[in-house]
């Protein structure tokens, strides 16, 4: 896992950029929140490339050692 600290990051300004219908069109790409949607997601083998989450997410996750978590890029986000 990697911790993002700054909002500077370039990978989270492209993950801004998906909140505007335009990016997600050009894209194919969409943000869907909230950890049941995420885990059914997951569960439908869906082409999930990133998964971002706060401490509180982390314990709902673990530490990334389930069979799912192993094919995901799993990252921290902050707060």
């Amino acid at each position: 896992m990697k911790e993002i600290t700054s909002t500077k990051n370039n990978q989270l300004k492209e993950w801004k950029k998906l909140h505007k219908k335009k990016y997600r069109e050009e894209l194919n790409q969409y943000i869907i929140e909230g950890f049941h949607l995420v885990e059914e997601a997951v569960k439908a083998n869906a082409d999930v490339q990133w998964i971002l989450f706060n401490q509180r997410g982390q314990q709902e996750w673990g530490t990334g050692e389930g069979e799912q978590k192993k094919k995901k890029k799993i990252w921290e986000g902050g707060g």
